[in-house]
């Protein structure tokens, strides 16, 4: 059976759909929680990656108590190396975005003011 890995960055965030989704495909879900231990497991093992989001954002790279977003980012350029397709939701994208060398930044309204939570991922 192939194996989809599912990075969980908060525990609220959940994999609830995207499970019956992976089972439908005929693939075994492997959830890794990086808010319990930041372990990311070996790519020899990973069929396919689907990192989820959380309240953090790439912007947060630099902050004590995000370190571990270092290491995601090694593991998804680790991961595209190795050519494994690979779904980034909301902060995932983000990652994603920023390990291949794209910016990530608030997305502008033509008011000049930001909605909630929306970004925009540009190369």
């Amino acid at each position: 059976m192939k194996r989809l890995f599912l990075i969980q960055h908060v525990e609220r965030e959940g994999p609830v759909l995207f499970s019956l989704v992976a089972n439908q495909f005929g693939f075994e879900l492997c959830t890794v929680k990086i808010y319990d231990e930041p372990l990311f497991p070996d790519l020899v093992d990973v069929d396919a990656l689907l990192i989820l989001g959380g309240p953090m954002g790439v912007s947060d790279i630099s902050n004590l108590k995000s370190k571990w977003m270092y290491e995601e980012i090694v593991f998804i350029r680790k991961a595209i190396q190795r050519q494994i397709p690979l779904i980034g939701v909301c902060l995932g994208a983000q990652l994603i975005a920023y390990a291949t060398g794209g910016h990530v930044k608030p997305l502008s309204t033509p008011d000049s003011k930001p909605p909630l939570r929306s970004w925009m991922v540009k190369n």
